[in-house]
């Protein structure tokens, strides 16, 4: 094992697209983002040989003298290999405790009904924890034919996107001139949808980042010189994910997000990509729970229910964990209603 240097950059990006479950959160950049935004990136790899077996980019905030780790959708190994996943498990602990973390929080795409992989996974110390990222998403096979991916659909959703096409709704690819008009549907689509809208330099910031290195796409529909929606996918080695999407209120009926899910579909398989993962959905798949109208639009284009082990937590430091995860949230609830911003939230699918 070693820490990656910026010159392993390609390397590392090469090896997190090719692992059985890449996700973006694991790139390189993804990392330095976040770097921007008080985190520290702490990059381990892991060798065999001379190949490398597995790699893991732990982010660490300081919090005074101590800190609190987190692996996002890591790390990244086959958790088949047991002695691989036991020696990098090992490795992720023992760079936390070096830093003074209070915990190491991982959210690996393992599925929830790997049995064996959470049994290592609790051999190592990890508890289920408090999920950043939701642990269920709605997955679409998106390969062969692009005729095989309509006759996946439900049938009204193929009309609704050739019903699109036909009232003149048009798709543009934009670029970063185009994240102010993106970032105010986006706010619009969260003050009407009960969810958190980050600042728009955060999401500038994350939009130009993962622009630059190709690994997202941005589309925009309009109709008659107005934005109507809008959606920037993101795509990585065989998976893209849709991470951020918006609507405005405007000419609904010509459906042009079911247009553009079209477009990133198009766009993520000219990348190489077979599978989409949907992101979110609710915990609890029955009607009147928050976001179940994100899950029927997902599931209109095919897609299936994926369920993942979710976040797990390996404390470090007890009485501080228990501060931190009880105390922390009840204190920034406190200042948000001191503040008199909204407490009624629901944190939708977003990194």
């Amino acid at each position: 094992m070693k820490l990656a240097t910026p010159a392993e950059r390609e390397l590392w990006n090469g090896f997190v697209a090719g692992a059985p479950n890449p996700h973006v959160l694991q790139t390189w950049e993804w990392a330095e983002f976040k770097a921007a935004y008080g985190w520290q990136p702490i990059r381990l790899l892991f060798y065999r040989g001379r190949g490398v077996a597995a790699c893991a980019s732990i982010l660490k905030r300081a919090v005074g003298p101590v800190s609190m780790c987190y692996v996002p959708k890591g790390p990244v190994l086959d958790y088949a290999d047991q002695s691989l996943a036991d020696a990098v498990l090992e490795a992720v602990v023992d760079a936390a405790r070096k830093h003074r973390a209070i915990y190491v929080k991982i959210d690996p795409d393992i599925p929830a009904e790997q049995e064996a992989a959470r049994e290592t996974l609790r051999r190592h110390g990890f508890r289920p924890g408090e999920n950043i990222q939701r642990p269920n998403t709605m997955m679409l096979d998106i390969s062969g034919s692009e005729e095989d991916i309509l006759g996946r659909m439900k049938p009204k959703w193929r009309y609704n996107i050739r019903l699109a096409e036909k009232k003149g709704v048009e798709t543009v690819q934009a670029g970063p001139d185009g994240f102010p008009e993106f970032y105010r549907v986006y706010k619009e689509t969260g003050e009407r949808d009960y969810f958190i809208v980050r600042p728009y330099d955060y999401c500038r910031l994350e939009w130009q980042t993962f622009l630059d290195a190709g690994m997202a796409s941005f589309w925009l529909a309009k109709y008659e010189g107005q934005t109507l929606a809008g959606i920037m996918p993101f795509a990585l080695g065989r998976r893209m994910w849709y991470f951020f999407g918006a609507s405005s209120s405007l000419h609904r009926n010509l459906m042009p997000n079911h247009l553009l899910q079209w477009r990133a579909i198009q766009w993520g398989r000219s990348k190489g990509c077979t599978e989409y993962d949907m992101w979110g959905i609710p915990d609890v798949l029955e009607e009147g729970q928050p976001l179940w109208g994100v899950y029927l639009f997902k599931q209109g284009f095919g897609a299936e229910v994926t369920r993942w082990a979710g976040a797990h937590d390996c404390v470090l430091q007890p009485a501080l964990y228990a501060l931190w995860t009880r105390g922390v949230p009840a204190y920034m609830r406190l200042l948000r209603r001191l503040k008199g911003e909204r407490t009624d939230e629901r944190q939708l699918p977003g990194v």
